[in-house]
Parts: C-alpha cells; structure tokens; sequence
C-alpha cells in the first residue's frame, strides 16, 4: 500500500511529456501548409480544366450549328459560302484561299457583318494573314472568284478571357514564350498584366524565371499562338516550396 501511494506522488510530481509528444512541430506546420497549396493549387487547375472544356464544348456546338445552317441557306439566300485561309489584306478587300487551293477576293463593304470565334462584333484590323475565316455573300462575277461579303466570321480571334497554363520556355523584355500541354508553345504580350505568386502575393515580372510554371488570363489568337490582353499572370513556383528533409532515425 506504502508503495502504490509513493507511485502516485512521484506520478502526479513528474513534468507531463504527453503535451509535447502532441504538439506539432514547425516542420509538421508547414508541411501540412504546403499540403493544403499544393491541393488548392490542384483544384483551381481542375477548374480552369473545366473552363476550357466548356468552351471548347460550345466552339464545337456553333460549328455544328453553322454547318446545318449552310445546308439549310445555301442557295436561299447567299450564293457564296467560303471557308479558308486568309492569304493577304489590301483595304476592305481580302485574298481567301480555300483548301482546294482555289483563292477568293472577297469584298468588305459598309453592309459587311465581321464577327470573332464566338460571335462577338470584330474589327479588319485585327485581321492578320494566316486567320481562318469563314465567308457568306454574293458572287459578284460568272466565275465565282469574287464576292461582296455579307458576313467574314473569323476562327482565329476569339475576344473570350481563357486561362492558359504551361512552363515558361523563353523571356524577352515584353514577352514571354510558354509550352502549354495541349496548345503548344504561346507568346505571351503581357502588356500592364498583373503578376502574382501562388499565395495571391503581387510580384513582378523580373521574378518570373525560365522553366517556372504559370496560368496567364487573356485574348488568345489561334492562328499566331499569341496571347493579348493579358490581365493576370499567376506564377506557381512563387515563393518557393520548402523542400521536405528526411528526419533522421535513432539507432537502437
């Protein structure tokens, strides 16, 4: 009985470990800190991923839908209905050339509809050689080579802000080129965009480095792999992630 009493003092006077044993360390901290990063970071890509597949999504819906209109239009109201390459611009006038290799001068006038990728109201100068449009019209000679153009609808500009993500590959003193997974490489005019690291934090463009990865919002340009407009460009590799050392083993 003497015994288990001295136990009990010596128990009850003894400093508590179990306190520490639980308390996590800074090293435990701020791996679970770049753990919850790391799933934000996956879970605003997944989200942009998404973004992008909705887009692509309605591009593929409106070109099914023009495809039905053209078989439903043809010869009701235009005669001409070209789709091509845009080979050279001189003034309102526009040299076409279509996949069989035959060329189109195409006439815009005062009465010209010129629209973007989706739809929106476009403007001839943003036309660049290389742009895939699509003509509706009228003949304007027996041959059928040149038309006065109702509506020019380019595929190759589109005034939607996407996100696009890749690795930067080159820099230069107004923009940088990235390699993107599906899109290949990008230029990116970043203009006045606004730059930022992982954590929402402002920096600048000195910081972002060669083989750093990155999401940039803007105006991309099909045919040049361009990017414009850009209102943001978020580095993921900022600041950098703390690199996780093996605790060391004690030795029996």
């Amino acid at each position: 009985m003497i015994s288990l009493i001295l136990g009990l003092v010596l128990l009850l006077n003894t400093p508590s470990v179990f306190a520490e044993e639980v308390t996590p360390s800074p090293k435990v901290t701020g791996r679970f800190y770049e753990q919850r990063q790391e799933m934000k970071e996956k879970r605003e890509n997944l989200i942009e991923q998404r973004k992008e597949a909705v887009e692509e999504l309605k591009e593929k819906k409106k070109n099914l839908m023009e495809q039905i209109k053209e078989k439903i239009s043809k010869t009701l109201l235009f005669g001409a209905r070209i789709n091509g390459e845009l080979t050279a611009i001189n003034g309102n006038t526009l040299m076409v050339k279509k996949e069989d290799g035959n060329s189109y001068t195409v006439n815009v006038t005062t009465d010209t509809q010129l629209r973007r990728r989706f739809g929106g109201k476009g403007e001839l100068a943003e036309f660049a050689v290389g742009n895939k449009v699509n003509v509706v019209g009228k003949w304007t000679d027996e041959n059928k080579t040149s038309i006065n153009a109702k509506l020019v609808r380019n595929i190759s500009v589109q005034k939607l802000f996407a996100a696009f993500i890749g690795k930067v590959t080159t820099k230069n003193a107004d923009n940088f080129v990235m390699e993107t997974e599906n899109r290949g490489n990008q230029t990116v005019v970043f203009g006045s965009a606004k730059f930022i690291n992982r954590k929402e934090e402002v920096i600048t463009y000195d910081n972002l480095q060669v083989g750093q990865r990155v999401r940039v919002k803007g105006m991309w340009d099909k045919s040049t792999n361009k990017i414009t407009e850009v209102k943001e460009v978020k580095n993921f590799d900022l600041p950098e992630k703390v690199k996780r050392t093996p605790s060391p083993t004690v030795s029996q």
